[in-house]
C-alpha cells in the first residue's frame, strides 16, 4: 500500500495549480497523482472512501520522498467546511503549498469558469454582490483561505507563491518550492515551459449544451466522434450550441466595495508572508 501525501496544493482556484502539479510531477523526487483533483477532504463521497481510497491514490513504482496531490476546492471555505480539520486528521505532518493571484482578476477568471461549466448563470453583479455567500468572492480573499489551516499547520509547513511568479519567474519559483520540500533544487527540464489551462475563450451553453455535455460524459464518447471538417464533431456541435460569455463589467459601486474587502485581505497576506505583491489592484 501507497503512502500518505505528504504534499498537498490546496490552491486556490484559478490560479494555476494545474500547470504545478505537472511541473511537480516532472521531478524525479515527486509523486503527484495521476488525477489531479482527488478532493478527499471536500468532497464527502470521496471521504467516504475512506482512508485506503485516498492512500491507492499515491501508488507508484517510483522511488521517491515526496507524495503529492492539488485540488484548488480545498480553499473555497466556507464553500466547504472542515477541510483544514479533516487534513489535519489524517495528514498531520504534509506541508501545503497555496497559489496566490491578483484577486479581481482571479475571481472574474472563476466566475467565468463556473459560467462555461453551468454552474452560475452569466451575471457576474449579481453573483458578486452575494459578497460573503458567493464562492467566487470567498475564494478570493486568499489570505482569510490559508487562515483557515493556521489553528491546523504552522507557517513552517505552508509555501505560498504568487502565480504571476510562476509564470514570469518559474525556474526561481520551483527552486523555491523544491528546497521547502527538500527535493534537489539543481532538476530543470524543458517541460516546465508549458503552461496547462491557459485562460481561452469562455462559451456559455444553451440547454441543449448542457444536455449534450453531460450526455456525451455520461457515454465517455468525446473526441472519439468521427472528425467533421477536420474538428471533432463534439466541438463543433458544442460550438453551435452555444455563446461567447460576454465581457464582465461591475457596477463601479460594487467594484469599489470588492476592492475594499480585497484591499483588506491582501494586506493581511503580505503581513503573514512577506510578499509583496506587486502588480496586484491592491
Amino acid at each position: 500500500m501507497a503512502p500518505l501525501p505528504n504534499l498537498i496544493v490546496i490552491g486556490s482556484p484559478k490560479c494555476g495549480t494545474t500547470s504545478l502539479h505537472y511541473y511537480l510531477s516532472l521531478h524525479p523526487d515527486i509523486f503527484m497523482s495521476r488525477k489531479k483533483e482527488l478532493r478527499f477532504f471536500n468532497d464527502d463521497n470521496n471521504w467516504n472512501k475512506g482512508i485506503d481510497w485516498y492512500k491507492a491514490q499515491f501508488e507508484t513504482r517510483k522511488t521517491v520522498s515526496i507524495w503529492g496531490e492539488s485540488s484548488p476546492g480545498y480553499t473555497k471555505y466556507p464553500r466547504w467546511p472542515h477541510v483544514p480539520e479533516r487534513m489535519h486528521s489524517v495528514v498531520p505532518h504534509a506541508r501545503l503549498i497555496q497559489i496566490v493571484r491578483d484577486p479581481m482578476a482571479r475571481m472574474i477568471s472563476h466566475y467565468r469558469q463556473s459560467v462555461d461549466a453551468g454552474e452560475l448563470q452569466p451575471d457576474l453583479n449579481r453573483e458578486a454582490s452575494r459578497l460573503g455567500q458567493s464562492v467566487i468572492v470567498m475564494a478570493s480573499r486568499q489570505c482569510y483561505q490559508l487562515e483557515q489551516y493556521l489553528p491546523f499547520y504552522p507557517m513552517s509547513q505552508i509555501l505560498v507563491i504568487t502565480q504571476e511568479d510562476l509564470l514570469r519567474n518559474r525556474p526561481d519559483t520551483m527552486r523555491s518550492i523544491y528546497r521547502f520540500l527538500g527535493v534537489d533544487d539543481s532538476f530543470d527540464s524543458p517541460k516546465l515551459s508549458k503552461i496547462l489551462n491557459a485562460s481561452a475563450s469562455k462559451r456559455v451553453m444553451n440547454r441543449a449544451g448542457r444536455v449534450l455535455v453531460k450526455a456525451l460524459e455520461w457515454v465517455k464518447v468525446g473526441q472519439k466522434i468521427p472528425p467533421l471538417v477536420g474538428v471533432p464533431l463534439r466541438t463543433a456541435l458544442l460550438k453551435r450550441l452555444s455563446r461567447p460569455i460576454e465581457q464582465a463589467v461591475l457596477d463601479p459601486a460594487l467594484e469599489q466595495r470588492l476592492l475594499e474587502i480585497f484591499r483588506d485581505d491582501a494586506e493581511r497576506l503580505r503581513r503573514l508572508t512577506g510578499l509583496k505583491l506587486e502588480g496586484w489592484c491592491v
